[in-house]
């Protein structure tokens, strides 16, 4: 039975008139395909009584609202009736799904119907100001942005809670502006040293005036990075206890006030503290980071659930693979003369599942043969 499902072409929808050079396959024949993997599996991933939670997900490189209003209008039946109704496996039990949705910002920005991630009104999940994103005295909890929503969500079955920040794009977007602001101070720095700073320091001295410049970013800056890095090392914890929860609430507000803190004290005094970065250098991963995070650490806790799990790494890893495999030289731009290259790709996971299935090895282990050996005639 497995086998006629994997090579019935029938499995494999195309319709190129709604999606163009694409191809998709039922939800619900894939769950009836890949629950007895789970039940089996030897790893307990899925027991009875358990809720089947999905996530979904994507890549939003070059994506438009109405080409993923098309695949949206495709899947969104089927999701509902799973959401309501569940799903009867081939032994006759019921399983309960729930649906999450897990991808970077820019993709999540369209997925929720929300204008340009660089308006007045930024957050995919508050009302917070542009200008407001790094005042950590507001309290945001999680909710929709209602300022600048104006197109309908495209997959409204799930819930406002269940669209979860990637905890991938998290950590390197929040790493990108610390990389920098660390080598736009290296090269003032430089700069500054070799071309003006002795020659201010030489004119105080000529008109007998005690001048010299303190240093004393270096060690904000090192503390800023390794602050981050415990920080980010608590929430990736495949479990995070409620008190975790709560002092990482209170350590990412102060890391983003010491992130943009202005000088204080008296300019060029030993007592002055200098600043770091600018208020305008926080940036909206960094209000998730600070504003959300904690709350979604909660919810996800109370689903046994951690933020680890809602990572894109796996799906940027399976883009890699794609690329590597199907848009080579010999498939660029299209795959086999008759089908499309997406239509390619999904033949190929039919056969990854048939040999998951059917435990047959997809790898062989090379031996040289001696025909003039008896023993391997015989």
């Amino acid at each position: 039975m497995f086998h006629e499902d994997y090579n019935n072409s029938d499995r494999i929808l195309v319709d190129e008139h709604e999606i163009g050079n694409g191809a998709y396959r039922s939800i619900k024949s894939l769950l009836q395909i890949l629950i007895p993997i789970w039940k089996n599996s030897n790893s307990l991933v899925l027991q009875i009584g358990d809720i089947i939670k999905l996530k979904l997900g994507g890549d939003g490189r070059k994506e438009k609202y109405d080409t993923l209003e098309k695949v949206a209008h495709i899947f969104n039946d089927q999701l509902s009736e799973l959401q309501e109704n569940g799903i009867y496996d081939n032994d006759n039990i019921h399983w309960k799904i729930e649906f999450f949705f897990s991808a970077d910002w820019k993709f999540m920005y369209i997925i929720m119907g929300l204008n340009a991630l660089n308006l007045k009104y930024f957050c995919l999940y508050c009302d917070c100001e542009l200008n407001n994103r790094w005042n950590m005295n507001l309290q945001w909890i999680i909710n929709k942005n209602t300022k600048d929503q104006k197109k309908p969500v495209l997959f409204p079955v799930i819930k406002q809670e269940n669209y979860i920040p990637d905890e991938l794009h998290l950590l390197l977007r929040i790493s990108d502006v610390l990389m920098e602001c660390f080598f736009n101070d290296l090269f003032k720095k430089k700069e500054f040293e070799q071309q003006i700073k002795n020659q201010i320091e030489q004119v105080m001295k000529d008109i007998k005036i005690h001048f010299e410049f303190f240093k004393s970013k270096s060690n904000d800056i090192q503390k800023l990075w390794h602050d981050f890095y415990e920080l980010y090392t608590i929430l990736r914890k495949p479990f995070i206890t409620n008190s975790e929860i709560n002092n990482l609430k209170i350590k990412a507000k102060e890391w983003i006030n010491l992130f943009c803190r202005p000088n204080q004290g008296q300019m060029n005094s030993p007592l002055q503290v200098h600043g770091l970065y600018k208020k305008e250098d926080v940036t909206p991963y960094m209000h998730v980071f600070s504003q959300h995070i904690p709350e979604f650490l909660e919810k996800l806790n109370e689903k046994n659930l951690s933020i680890r799990y809602f990572s894109t790494f796996s799906l940027e890893k399976k883009n890699h693979n794609q690329v590597r495999l199907f848009f080579s030289g010999t498939t660029m731009g299209g795959g086999s003369k008759e089908k499309s290259v997406v239509y390619d790709i999904m033949e190929f996971e039919n056969r990854q599942l048939y040999y998951l299935l059917n435990d047959t090895p997809q790898k062989f282990q090379m031996q040289n043969i001696n025909l003039n050996n008896k023993e391997n005639k015989k």
